[in-house]
């Protein structure tokens, strides 16, 4: 179970949620197709993974792009931290200091979506069909830039905060090739997915 949630004096929210899931996510890219990408254990549960989402930004929805140095202050209500697995899940520290953000989130909107990078591998393994079922690619490398307050996560209910009762994810992919062992190779575009929304560079 999550930790009890916990107002500070100064009145920023303190509590835990789980910020990403494992196994299949569908994404609905914009020219109207799906891909059903693999996350799996070793890789969303990976020590440098974890690591990568240690003290990122907490936003209120997705900004338009990469959480960075220019844009922090404009986009940050709060911070993530103690990243660790929980089952098919990982779980963190949260804290939200920005008034309106702590409003939203006692109104419900306490669903948690991850923003990170990461690389698509497209090579198919039967154990992992049987498995988890058919998927399109693998996510390797996953590296966390910021976590997003939603009104509706990727993961479903599952992937929680808990601030007064719960709700928890979807992600921001950065797609690029993984070498395979393919003599045809065919490098597949940039792609940047922020909510419903993705766009090809």
């Amino acid at each position: 179970a999550l930790g009890a949630p916990a107002e500070a004096p100064e009145g920023c929210r303190r509590g835990e949620g789980r910020s990403s899931r494992l196994g299949i996510q569908i994404y609905h890219l914009a020219d109207g197709s799906v891909r059903r990408e693999l996350r799996l254990p070793e890789e969303v549960q990976d020590a440098e993974s974890l690591a990568s989402f240690e003290g990122v930004p907490l936003t209120n929805d997705h900004p338009d792009s990469r959480v960075d140095s220019r844009s922090a202050k404009r986009v940050m209500v709060g911070s993530v931290g103690h990243p660790q697995p929980d089952g098919d899940y990982v779980r963190a520290r949260i804290v939200i200091i920005d008034e309106d953000a702590i409003k939203q989130a006692r109104g419900g909107r306490r669903q948690l979506s991850c923003g990170y990078s990461c690389e698509v591998d497209e090579t198919q393994v039967p154990e992992y069909v049987i498995k988890y079922g058919q998927y399109d690619s693998i996510q390797r490398k996953i590296r966390g830039n910021h976590v997003a307050l939603v009104d509706r996560a990727r993961a479903g209910n599952g992937a929680t905060i808990r601030l007064d009762s719960g709700d928890g994810v979807a992600e921001i992919c950065q797609e690029k090739p993984v070498p395979v062992a393919s003599s045809q190779e065919t490098p597949m575009p940039f792609k940047l997915t922020v909510g419903k929304h993705t766009y090809e560079v």
